[in-house]
């Protein structure tokens, strides 16, 4: 132990004694540059004799500002090299590598000589690609077809279920006139991708590209909405996304018509006509509504609120009504010549539904407890003269303020009852808010997402975020006629013309998506 020891502090001596004296020495001294190959991206790499082939890396180091970079090839040598700034990107293209499997090189190397690198394999020796059309889900099969090779050297088309984890062969093809196939099975979830492999008789080969299908009938969304209105007779659906465009959707086509910027912070918007054609109605914090077509998006009128609009509906009978961040809580408005009308009340925040026939709202309030359920009636010059209110998180209904029960209120066309709250609270559409049932029997807390109904309100269909699925009730002893399970988690639900439409979420990155089912 003794030597042992004797012959570490021996040591410790020897490297205290090594130490340099320069302070400019620092970590960042010994350390190599970083780079990584980031284009191409879709393993494996193939590509025809001649093709054109893009390469890029992006480079870091922690100390130096620029770095030397090369490009080669075990076969062809060096194909490019410059001094680039670190936070650029380096890129090389090239339609010239000669046929065979490269070993393709990015090295990059510091003013110190510090360097790394980073390689792939690249085969220039395959057939071009063949091209796979969009697959078709049709009744639990995925139907799909591609383009025909031509040349002589043909062996197989392979078909295989596409996976960042896995890809399953499906079937083997001989014969190059077959372009087509079914997958009568396919994979769990809420899509499948596929593609289509083409091997020579040499055995080089090549990938198609990647199609993705719906396993259902709907559309996944690349936007994310809000709030949702539906064109009373048109096959239209009408959204503002959170990039705050105005979206107009063909549900039937699955595709967007038309879309608009808006500015501001965009409040509860509503839909009518008053006269005009069906137009939309836009409220704005920057203290206006904005009225649109609802045919091709078209400005028809600004209406000037001198404050924040935040909540917008009309009676469809020629009157607007407001409110938002004024001195006066409602103000309405007339449609033909965009002149104010009358101010009501005190500041708050409310989301208005009309009563069909009639010039009379009710709404449920924002932000605020306890959480109030109004009425309001205009006269025939569109001043308010009748209100009355509840407040609905007493023992009796328990509704607090959430987002979800906040935002949620419907009222049939037979103005027979107005449903509020994702527990389903119901209270007659009238003056009294008489307190009639609650639709999930008070055993499903936070339950639905959204409500609808048909015209003449006898049937109520509720969707369920929480149960990924819709239910049929009907009206007035709320028995249940169906349940039906949903592909994903209903955000928006609505009826019309035998067909119940729902916009909500799906799969684990909480896409967007419609989902259209016959009733």
């Amino acid at each position: 132990m003794k030597i042992q020891s004797g012959l570490l502090f021996a040591i410790l001596i020897l490297m205290s004694a090594c130490q340099s004296d320069d302070d400019s020495i620092n970590d960042f001294d010994f350390v190599a540059p970083n780079v990584r190959i980031t284009q191409p991206n879709i393993a494996p790499y193939e590509y025809a004799p001649g093709e054109e082939i893009t390469f890029e890396a992006v480079l870091a180091h922690p100390s130096e500002a620029e770095l030397n970079v090369v490009w080669s090839s075990d076969l062809d040598g060096v194909l490019a090299s410059e001094k680039i700034a670190v936070n650029e990107r380096s890129v090389f293209i090239t339609s010239s590598l000669s046929g065979g499997q490269h070993m393709i090189t990015v090295r990059a190397e510091d003013s110190r000589g510090y360097s790394s690198s980073y390689s792939i394999s690249i085969n220039t020796l395959c057939p071009e690609p063949l091209v796979l059309d969009k697959p078709i889900w049709n009744n639990g099969s995925v139907e799909m077809n591609w383009s025909k090779y031509e040349g002589e050297d043909f062996l197989r088309y392979e078909v295989y279920r596409a996976s960042t984890i896995f890809q399953p062969l499906l079937a083997t093809i001989s014969d190059s006139e077959i372009t087509n196939f079914v997958d009568n099975d396919p994979s769990g979830g809420y899509f499948s991708s596929y593609s289509i492999r083409l091997v020579l008789q040499n055995e080089q080969g090549r990938n198609s590209n990647i199609e993705t299908v719906l396993l259902f009938d709907g559309k996944v969304l690349d936007f994310e909405s809000n709030d949702v209105l539906i064109h009373p007779t048109a096959n239209y659906l009408y959204m503002i996304d959170t990039a705050n465009n105005l979206i107009m959707f063909d549900y039937e086509q699955l595709e967007i018509v038309n879309e608009i910027p808006l500015s501001g912070d965009i409040g509860f918007c509503a839909i009518g006509d008053n006269g005009f054609g069906v137009e939309l109605y836009v409220p704005s914090s920057e203290g206006h509504v904005k009225i649109y077509d609802a045919e091709d998006l078209s400005l028809n009128l600004t209406l000037s609120t001198d404050g924040a609009a935040y909540a917008v509906e009309t009676d469809k009978q020629g009157f607007i009504i407001v409110n938002g961040d004024f001195n006066y809580s409602i103000k309405t408005y007339d449609r033909s010549s965009g002149a104010f009308l009358d101010a009501w009340g005190i500041t708050h925040k409310e989301r208005f539904k009309h009563i069909s026939g009639t010039s009379s709202f009710i709404s449920i309030s924002q932000n605020q407890e306890p959480v109030q359920l109004r009425y309001y009636r205009l006269d025939e010059m569109g001043a308010v003269v009748e209100t009355s209110q509840n407040d609905l998180n007493t023992n009796s209904y328990n509704l607090h303020n959430d987002t979800m029960s906040t935002r949620i209120i419907h009222i049939p066309n037979n103005s027979e009852y107005v449903i509020v709250g994702t527990e389903g609270h119901m209270f007659s559409a009238d003056a009294s808010l008489t307190f009639i049932n609650v639709l999930s029997g008070y055993s499903c807390y936070n339950c639905f997402s959204g409500f609808a109904s048909i015209d003449d309100g006898s049937v109520i269909f509720a969707a369920s975020k929480r149960f990924k699925d819709v239910r049929a009730n009907n009206y007035p002893g709320l028995d249940l006629g169906f349940s039906q399970d949903l592909n994903g988690e209903p955000n928006f639900i609505f009826y019309k013309d035998g067909k119940i439409i729902i916009m909500g979420h799906i799969g684990i990155y909480d896409d967007n998506y419609i989902e259209i089912l016959d009733y």
